[in-house]
């Protein structure tokens, strides 16, 4: 299958877990898919994008090779897609590795505390935070101050997801 091609020409959601079916555990199949997530074209690294976190999440080793480029595609990212189904693919990932995780970190406090970033990837960013920060007991109170204050005024799926951050963040005191 050509992947560019075929991404480029259409948009829906039987095409998106054809992608996924096609691409299924191979490595290198996975990886042509994600260098079109990583290009500066709208339409295809979209498009691409949102297969990628279908993969992941199916197959979560697939992106472990991908791991430490990961901040920069999620930062150079030119669609909001790219970076919200980039932070989807990583709640599948059962360890960040240390030199990753840190610059996750910064970018989700990035989109949390950014009014006119996406409320879906505000919320993802929630969940990242406290999945990486939590076992920081360094970070925990920072994380506790920010999504308390930021509790009261944010929309509801941002506010949801900042309440559950507090109970897990508050249970592992």
């Amino acid at each position: 299958m050509d992947l560019r091609n075929r991404l480029t020409k259409e948009h829906s959601k039987s095409l998106c877990l054809e992608i996924v079916n096609y691409v299924g555990g191979d490595q290198c199949r996975f990886d042509l898919l994600f260098s079109c997530m990583e290009v500066q074209e709208k339409i295809l690294s979209q498009r691409a994008a949102w297969a990628v976190s279908f993969c992941v999440e199916k197959h979560p080793y697939l992106l472990e090779k991908h791991l430490t480029k990961l901040p920069q595609v999620i930062a150079e990212a030119v669609h909001p897609a790219v970076i919200r189904n980039s932070l989807r693919a990583l709640q599948f990932i059962d360890v960040i590795p240390e030199e990753v995780a840190g610059h996750i970190l910064d970018l989700s406090f990035q989109f949390l505390l950014s009014e006119k970033e996406p409320v879906a990837i505000r919320s993802l960013a929630s969940r990242l935070i406290v999945r990486i920060g939590a076992p920081i007991p360094e970070l925990r109170d920072e994380i506790i101050e920010v999504f308390t204050d930021l509790s009261n005024h944010e929309s509801p799926a941002v506010r949801s997801s900042i309440r559950q951050g507090l109970k897990r963040m508050k249970k592992r005191v």
